[in-house]
């Protein structure tokens, strides 16, 4: 299960949910996989794509970091991480977003 995978980025994660529904001015959306971290103190946001990289996947996945930190995440916790999964040249990005600097990185999935 690629949820299992995840897991494998480092210690301390959680599941929260799989297509975890959010709503937004009578709109639900879903957030492909959110998970809290315990050693960071944090939510992280992860979406899924199986496209090439499009700049609204960015703008989607800032949506649901901004919407688990004004709704969700305790005042206590550590800001929310996002994370994009995009297909590219048949390996998979992930690309860390914050609201405020985009920083890239590679996984490789087995």
């Amino acid at each position: 299960m690629l949820e299992n995978k995840f897991l494998e980025l480092g210690t301390g994660f959680a599941l929260v949910g799989h297509e975890y529904k959010i709503k937004i001015n009578n709109r639900t959306y879903k957030i492909d996989l959110l998970f809290f971290n315990i050693n960071l103190n944090s939510y992280i946001v992860i979406e899924l794509k199986t496209k090439e990289f499009k700049p609204q996947d960015i703008g989607q996945l800032e949506l649901y970091v901004n919407y688990v930190d004004k709704n969700i995440k305790l005042s206590n916790h550590n800001k929310t991480i996002g994370i994009l999964i995009v297909k590219k040249k048949d390996k998979y990005v992930i690309e860390y977003v914050t609201n405020k600097d985009i920083f890239i990185t590679t996984y490789k999935l087995v």
